[in-house]
C-alpha cells in the first residue's frame, strides 16, 4: 500500500513539474526541443534552411502560404483553452544595416514600434510573457543576422494533452500535407 501511494505521489509530482519548449531560429539553422521533467531534453527537429533558387519560390509560394495558414489554425486551436497557463520568454537580436544610413535609421524606429507594441498584446494573451529585444543597426554596412530563441513554459500535463491534440488534428498525414478542418 505504501510502495502505491509513493508511486502515485512521484506520478503526480513529475505530471504537475515544469517543462518547456525551446525553439531556436538563426539565419540558417531551425531547433526545436521539447524538456519534460526539467531534466529529459528531446532534440525533436533541427533543419538547414536554405535559400531556395527563383523557380521554386515562384511555384511553391501559395503552397507554402497554405501550409502556414494551416499550421497557424492548428496553434490557435491548441492555444484557446490553455493560454494562460503558458508563460513565453523571447529572446531575439537582430542586426541589420542597409547600404544607405537613413534608411536603416528609419528601419530601426519601425521594429521598436512593431516590437514593443506586439509586446503588449502578448503580455495580454499569455500568463506571462517576457520578451528581449537587441536590435542593432549597422549604419555603415549592409548586413543581415537574426537570433530568436523562444521559450514556452508549460506544465507536463500540459505537453502531454498538447501532443494528444496534436494527434487529433493531425489524424494521419495525407501526402504530406495536414489533415485539419472540415471536408467539402
Amino acid at each position: 500500500m505504501k510502495i502505491l501511494l509513493a508511486f502515485i505521489l512521484v506520478f503526480l509530482f513529475l505530471l504537475f513539474s515544469q517543462g518547456w519548449i525551446e525553439i531556436i531560429i538563426k539565419l540558417d539553422k531551425l531547433i526545436l526541443n521539447f524538456v519534460f521533467f526539467t531534466v529529459i531534453k528531446i532534440k525533436v527537429f533541427e533543419k538547414n534552411i536554405k535559400e531556395k533558387s527563383q523557380n521554386d519560390k515562384k511555384s511553391g509560394i501559395k503552397a507554402d502560404f497554405n501550409k502556414y495558414v494551416n499550421l497557424v489554425r492548428i496553434i490557435q486551436e491548441i492555444l484557446k483553452d490553455i493560454r494562460f497557463k503558458i508563460s513565453i520568454l523571447l529572446n531575439l537580436k537582430f542586426i541589420f544595416g542597409f547600404s544607405e544610413p537613413d534608411i536603416t535609421g528609419i528601419f530601426y524606429g519601425l521594429l521598436n514600434s512593431l516590437a514593443y507594441s506586439f509586446d503588449v498584446y502578448f503580455k495580454n494573451y499569455f500568463k506571462e510573457f517576457i520578451s528581449e529585444y537587441n536590435f542593432v543597426p549597422k549604419f555603415n554596412e549592409q548586413k543581415f543576422n537574426l537570433e530568436l530563441k523562444l521559450v514556452v513554459k508549460l506544465k507536463n500535463y500540459l505537453l502531454i494533452l498538447i501532443l494528444f491534440k496534436l494527434i487529433y488534428i493531425y489524424k494521419l498525414k495525407r501526402k504530406g500535407e495536414l489533415a485539419y478542418g472540415t471536408s467539402n
